[in-house]
């Protein structure tokens, strides 16, 4: 006796309302988000890094064609894992600040029986209103202590992670460069006081002028990429070799730098995005804007 085709399909279309219904409920969001967000961290890195390890290793290592892709797969698997696992750090802790910020701020007129999603900006709106950039700062913080600023055992500092660090630095920097250069310029009355031509104007000229001495410097930046790499790995061996007591000091002020670096970076994108590189922007738009918000089970998952 034959199933009924209709039946499975009625059942099948049954279980994903079901599931479309629990992704779109208010209650659980945030949770979801936090899945979401760690999916897109995962697969953004593993993607980033798998294109970045193929061309260096098919372009500046020898040796035989299965030890170059078992150190592409690692090194995917590796930038992969960190960062999904930021992700995850970074939103959980966000998510429990937010829960405990009506007791901080305003205890007497929250209702512990009223709804949450009734009572807490969504975090979307958060970012797109520049609120609560203290929030993101701590958060930032804590995941990127758990994160890169954690040694291995027996390996130490691992270079991937400090290539990610060190990238997060830089573009810090320049984005505190940018905020300083604007603030001073506001108390000189050079620029406009007018918001949205101030920003422009400077992120325009400077990258006018970046473009014009990069072409100058096109020569020599091969050579200061190489060299920066075996920095970081003379780096890494160096702090293999410290006594126990030197490692100790030295993998501490790297996890105080790790963690601040990545709170500064969060904050600022939460404070104003456009401080921040176009590109490290439209990532990070991956990661915790795009983490925000679906409509079914289909988007959730891709």
């Amino acid at each position: 006796m034959s199933a009924d085709p209709t039946s499975y399909s009625s059942s099948s279309n049954a279980i994903l309302n079901k599931l479309n219904e629990f992704l779109t409920n208010e209650n659980y969001h945030d949770l979801l988000a936090i899945l979401k967000g760690t999916r897109n961290g995962i697969v953004y890195g593993a993607k980033l890094r798998f294109c970045h390890a193929l061309v260096m290793s098919f372009l500046f290592r020898s040796g035989p064609i299965k030890d170059r892709w078992h150190g592409i797969v690692k090194n995917t698997k590796q930038h992969a894992r960190a960062l999904g696992s930021f992700v995850f750090v970074y939103k959980s802790a966000l998510y429990l600040l937010k829960l405990a910020r009506p007791y901080l701020t305003t205890p007497s007129r929250f209702s512990p029986s009223a709804s949450l999603s009734t009572k807490l900006q969504s975090t979307l709106d958060d970012i797109n209103t520049h609120k609560h950039p203290g929030e993101a700062f701590v958060a930032g913080l804590i995941a990127g202590y758990a994160v890169f600023g954690y040694p291995g055992k027996n390996t130490g500092l691992a270079t991937i992670n400090q290539q990610m660090v060190l990238y997060v630095f830089s573009r810090i920097f320049l984005g505190l460069c940018k905020l300083l250069l604007d603030k001073i310029l506001q108390q000189l009355s050079v620029i406009s006081p007018e918001p949205s031509k101030s920003r422009h104007s400077s992120v325009s000229s400077s990258s006018s002028s970046t473009s014009t001495s990069s072409t100058s410097t096109s020569s020599h930046s091969s050579h200061k990429h190489v060299k920066g790499a075996v920095g970081l790995i003379d780096f890494a061996t160096q702090v293999r070799r410290l006594s126990p007591r030197a490692r100790a000091i030295s993998n501490a002020a790297w996890s105080l730098f790790a963690a601040v670096c990545w709170g500064l970076v969060m904050a600022l994108f939460r404070m104003d995005s456009t401080l921040l590189q176009s590109s490290m922007v439209h990532s990070m738009k991956n990661l915790y804007v795009d983490s925000e918000s679906w409509h079914g089970w289909w988007d959730f998952l891709w």
